[in-house]
């Protein structure tokens, strides 16, 4: 997910990182940036980040308006700092305990019907003009979420939008997501792509955390970045 995707002469692979409670809130969001370098030239960048920190080397930078420039030396810079920007897409993360909307923390132990519901919310579109008429498009994000499950304490297990992989001592789950896909191009099986639902039976519950990746690139014929 690209934050600012603009770098002054240096081509530029960035990556976002963030940490979320069991909600979907954002606590912490850290950005890696790859700078790659072909000339013995100062690189010069524009980055909105702070706490910015050279994780693959020695050279020094300086930080003006927004524009940090790196002292390479004919090298790759790799670096990384902090951001609050608002992410290109937002989680909400729901939990449900025989029917009823339950905090995930109160869940823990118990047992019964559980069925949770992951949504995305995309954040990135432009207006454009299709055919002269005014239209809304969307970022065309695909969003893969892994879940992992003892199945000791699971049976009866559906998913909504992903797979089941069983290894005979966890179900893993495999999620996909296009948020945004549908209001862009109304194509009425599109819709429900924003949300991925899991649904089974436990005897204790456990919380298991959920690890998420997003990207665009994957709808470009370049994939190299």
């Amino acid at each position: 997910l690209s934050l600012m995707p603009f770098s002054v002469n240096a081509s530029k692979t960035e990556s976002i990182y963030t940490n979320m409670d069991y909600t979907g809130t954002v606590k912490k969001t850290t950005v890696s940036n790859h700078l790659e370098n072909d000339k013995d030239v100062e690189i010069k960048d524009n980055s909105i980040l702070t706490n910015i920190l050279n994780v693959n080397g020695s050279e020094d930078f300086t930080l003006d308006n927004n524009i940090v420039t790196w002292y390479a030396k004919g090298k790759d810079i790799f670096y990384t700092g902090t951001t609050k920007k608002e992410q290109p897409l937002n989680i909400v993360t729901k939990y449900y305990l025989n029917g009823k909307e339950t905090k995930a923390t109160d869940m823990i132990g118990k047992s019964g019907n559980v069925k949770i519901v992951i949504k995305y919310k995309n954040n990135s579109k432009n207006i454009e003009y299709i055919n002269g008429k005014k239209t809304t498009l969307y970022t065309p994000f695909l969003v893969t979420s892994f879940m992992m499950l003892d199945k000791e304490n699971v049976s009866d297990l559906k998913v909504d939008n992903a797979k089941i992989i069983d290894n005979g001592i966890n179900y893993m789950i495999a999620g996909y997501s296009v948020p945004g896909l549908y209001e862009s191009l109304k194509i009425d099986e599109l819709k429900g792509m924003d949300t991925i639902t899991i649904e089974y039976k436990t005897t204790s519950y456990k919380f298991a955390s959920v690890y998420m990746a997003a990207s665009s690139n994957l709808f470009s014929e370049d994939n190299d970045s």
